[in-house]
């Protein structure tokens, strides 16, 4: 998922962040939580949260605050 940040100089940044959905919450909304990996999360961020995958923001051309993308990896 694409995340923005505000910078200590006063400005935004952009950074994508993965982790790996350990459960639907509500698939009518689309409500997950999430696990994200440890070297996305800054210091006092949690590293399990719940999102709203918003299908609009699903891989689009141009990516924006809230982007997410679904990658398929093997255990």
């Amino acid at each position: 998922m694409l995340f923005q940040y505000d910078s200590e100089d006063g400005t935004t940044y952009d950074n994508w962040c993965n982790g790996d959905i350990i459960s639907i919450l509500n698939e009518k909304s689309n409500y997950v939580k999430v696990r994200w990996n440890q070297e996305c999360l800054g210091q006092g961020e949690p590293d399990i949260i719940k999102e709203k995958l918003l299908a609009s923001k699903w891989n689009p051309h141009k990516a924006s605050k809230g982007t997410w993308r679904e990658y398929f990896g093997s255990e």
